[in-house]
């Protein structure tokens, strides 16, 4: 499948095929279905995805720097190394997903959730979070530094590892288990 500069995808279903070698700017996805896409060597930058479902795609190590994700559903994809750098996120939910190593930093998110989907080793530096879930999500390893934690609830997480800075994490909620995480990354022994 050929992706040229501002070429528009609306009210369509894409399944069962493979993206490659493609180099786009300001490519537009709307109201479409992608089914078992696999994304390889593809970079679009500045693409815009409005009411899209992503199901069983492969967008692993893709460039989508400065995208604009809204309305959209990314249920069991693999989204490992993807390159998300300021990209805007409003309303997206991502579904049983392998973000490992994803980089989603300087991105502004709004009413995003992630649902057991594992996210280690993931860059989420100096991120605007309004409204973000993590529940029952993998982020072992990741990294949230600059990123104002207020509010967050990541209690149902994997948090081992996990790489923030102490200012930033006032009003976060944690479970009891997270304590001594958290206790650690203080510099705190605790003795039992």
């Amino acid at each position: 499948m050929n992706i040229m500069d501002e070429q528009e995808f609306n009210d369509m279903i894409i399944e069962n095929t493979t993206i490659e070698e493609v180099n786009a700017s300001y490519v537009i996805f709307r109201d479409t279905i992608l089914r078992n896409v696999n994304f390889f060597d593809v970079t679009l930058e500045n693409a815009q995805f409005s009411h899209v479902e992503f199901i069983g795609c492969d967008l692993s190590n893709i460039n989508l720097e400065e995208a604009g994700i809204h309305y959209c559903t990314f249920k069991n994809c693999r989204l490992m190394g993807t390159h998300m750098t300021e990209a805007s996120l409003r309303e997206v939910k991502f579904e049983e997903c392998q973000c490992d190593y994803i980089v989603l930093g300087d991105g502004k998110f709004k009413d995003v959730t992630f649902n057991e989907t594992s996210l280690k080793q993931a860059g989420l530096n100096n991120c605007k979070f309004n409204n973000v879930e993590f529940i029952s999500c993998d982020l072992s390893g990741a990294e949230l530094f600059d990123t104002n934690l207020k509010g967050l609830d990541i209690s149902t997480c994997e948090i081992e590892g996990i790489k923030l800075e102490t200012h930033t994490v006032r009003g976060m909620k944690i479970s009891l288990m997270q304590a001594t995480e958290f206790a650690k990354m203080l510099g705190v022994v605790i003795k039992f």
